[in-house]
C-alpha cells in the first residue's frame, strides 16, 4: 500500500547506535573498497595508467592480496546495509512515495553541485556524455545501490502480503529455492538462470524476513551469531588465498583473484546477518553514532560520484605513483578510504545543514504538484474503465 500524505505520522524512534555503528562500519568498507577499485580499474576519462595495479592476479606481495580482499570490501558494507533495512523494513505495511522524492531530489541535487563544481574546476572540460548521466542520476542508475533501494523500498509492502500469505512452510521453500540459484550458483555464473540484481534482493528480502519471524531464538544465540558472522569471512579469506597460491605455483586460475566479486555472493549476506544480530544484541545510545549513521545514504551518493569517481580519483592515484610511489600502498589506500570519509561527512553535513532545506521546501511544493496532476489522471483513467467495464 502506498501513502499518498506528505509526512507519516510522528513518533518518537529510539536508535540502537549499535546497529548504527554497524552502519558506519558498512559505508567505510564501501568507501575503501570503491578507492581499491579506482587502483585497479582504468577510469574511460582519464589517460594515464601506469598507476593501476592488476589486483585480479596472483601475487606474492602481502600488500596487493590486501587490496584484493579490499576490493570485497564494498559486498561486504552493501550486505550490511541490505539485511539492516530490510530487517526493518518487515513491519512496514506502507510506503513513503514522498520520502523517495525527496531522497531522489537529493541525489539529483548532489549530483548537479558536483558537475557544477568540476565544469568550474576543469575548465568545461567534462564528457557530454557523462554530463548527461550527471543531469539524469536516477534514471542512470549513477549509484546503482541508492536507484535499486528505492525500487524495494516501493514493493516492500507487496513483498510483506505475499510474505503473510505463504506461511512458515512456503516461505521457508521459497528462500531455499531462491538462495540456492539467485546467490550461490549466481555467485559461480552470475549470466545463467536470469539472474538480476531485483531478483537477488527479492530473495534476500524473503530471507531476512523468514529468519525475523521464525528464528527468534537463533537471532539471540550469540555464539552461533558470531560462528555466522565470521566463518564465512574466513572461509572466503581461505579461498582467495588457495587460488592465489595455486595460481603463483601452477598458473591454474590464474587472474581469478576478483571472480566471486558479485552482491549476491552468500558468505557476504550470511556474515552480515550474523554480524547483524550480534550488533542488535548490544544496545546503546549514542548522538554522534546516530547523526554519522543518519548521514549513509548521501555519503554513499557523495563519495561515488561519477565526476569523482572517473576524473579525480584517478588523477590522485596517478600522482601519488609519481610521487610517493607504492611501497606503502595499501597503508594509502586505507588513508585516501579516511580522507575521503572525512571529507564526504563535512560535505553531507554542509548539505543539511544549507542546501538540503531549500530542496525539502521546494520538494514539498513540487510533490503536492505532481501529486494533485497524478491522482487527477488515476481518477479519470478509473472512470473510463468502469464505463467499459
Amino acid at each position: 500500500m502506498i501513502d499518498n500524505k506528505n509526512t507519516p505520522p510522528s513518533r518518537p524512534i529510539t536508535r540502537n547506535s549499535s546497529i548504527e555503528l554497524l552502519k558506519i562500519v558498512a559505508i567505510l568498507s564501501i568507501i575503501a573498497s570503491h578507492c581499491t577499485q579506482s587502483l585497479a580499474f582504468a577510469s574511460p576519462y582519464y589517460q594515464g595508467t601506469d598507476y593501476l595495479l592488476d589486483l585480479g592476479s596472483s601475487t606474492v606481495s602481502p600488500q596487493h592480496f590486501f587490496l584484493t580482499l579490499l576490493m570485497y570490501a564494498g559486498l561486504f558494507g552493501n550486505a550490511i546495509f541490505v539485511v539492516s533495512s530490510f530487517y526493518f523494513l518487515q513491519d512496514s505495511i506502507k510506503a513513503s512515495k514522498f520520502k523517495i522524492f525527496r531522497f531522489a531530489l537529493d541525489i539529483w541535487m548532489i549530483s548537479i553541485l558536483f558537475s557544477i563544481g568540476t565544469l568550474i574546476i576543469r575548465k568545461g572540460d567534462i564528457s557530454f556524455g557523462l554530463l548527461i548521466r550527471q543531469l539524469f542520476p536516477n534514471y542512470f542508475c549513477n549509484n546503482w545501490f541508492m536507484t535499486l533501494w528505492m525500487i524495494m523500498y516501493l514493493l516492500h509492502p507487496i513483498l510483506n502480503a505475499i510474505i503473510e500469505l505463504l506461511g512458515k512452510q512456503w516461505l521457508l521453500r521459497t528462500c531455499l529455492v531462491l538462495f540456492f540459484f539467485y546467490s550461490i550458483l549466481a555467485t559461480l555464473r552470475p549470466s545463467n538462470l536470469f539472474s538480476s540484481l531485483i531478483i537477488v534482493w527479492i530473495s534476500f528480502y524473503l530471507i531476512i524476513a523468514f529468519v525475523k519471524r521464525y528464528l527468534n531464538s537463533f537471532c539471540n544465540e550469540i555464539k552461533w551469531n558470531i560462528l555466522l558472522a565470521f566463518a564465512p569471512l574466513l572461509f572466503h579469506c581461505f579461498i582467495l588465498l588457495f587460488i592465489n597460491l595455486l595460481a603463483s605455483h601452477t598458473g591454474i586460475l590464474e587472474n581469478k583473484l576478483l571472480r566471486f566479486r558479485f552482491d549476491c555472493n552468500p558468505l557476504f549476506f550470511l556474515s552480515a546477518i550474523g554480524l547483524f544480530n550480534l550488533f542488535k544484541h548490544f544496545s546503546f545510545s549514542n548522538r554522534v553514532v546516530n547523526s554519522i549513521s543518519a548521514c549513509s545514504m548521501l555519503l554513499y551518493v557523495i563519495h561515488e560520484n561519477q565526476l569523482l569517481r572517473y576524473y579525480f580519483r584517478p588523477k590522485w592515484w596517478d600522482y601519488i605513483y609519481n610521487t610517493v610511489g607504492y611501497e606503502y600502498v595499501f597503508f594509502l589506500d586505507l588513508g585516501m578510504a579516511l580522507a575521503l570519509f572525512a571529507t564526504s561527512l563535512i560535505i553531507c553535513l554542509m548539505y543539511k545543514a544549507t542546501i538540503q532545506k531549500i530542496t525539502i521546501y521546494a520538494g514539498e511544493k513540487i510533490y503536492n504538484t505532481f501529486s494533485k496532476i497524478w491522482n487527477d489522471i488515476e481518477q479519470k483513467l478509473l472512470r473510463v474503465s468502469l464505463k467499459y467495464c
